[in-house]
């Protein structure tokens, strides 16, 4: 078997367990490390802000521009990641 080939597919043990998680279970991933950075639309008064979520998609807080939200991310120990 090819070596990249075989890099690419999980452990039997790890596809099995991936079988058993429910819906809960993965909005609960990276719960606690993962801040997911994205543009929300205005709030009526025209103005866009940058919203910082948790992994189960909460709200967490929101800033003017990535950067700061980026920046406010990390300094609350979260890895940002930023999606559209």
């Amino acid at each position: 078997m090819d070596v990249q080939k075989k890099n690419r597919m999980p452990p039997p043990d790890a596809t099995a367990m991936l079988q058993t998680l429910t819906t809960q279970d993965f909005l609960n991933f990276g719960l606690g490390h993962i801040a997911y950075i994205r543009p929300v639309s205005d709030d009526g008064d025209g103005a866009a802000y940058w919203g910082i979520f948790a992994a189960d998609g909460t709200m967490m807080a929101a800033h003017e521009n990535p950067e700061e939200a980026v920046l406010a991310a990390r300094k609350s120990n979260l890895r940002p990641i930023s999606v559209q």
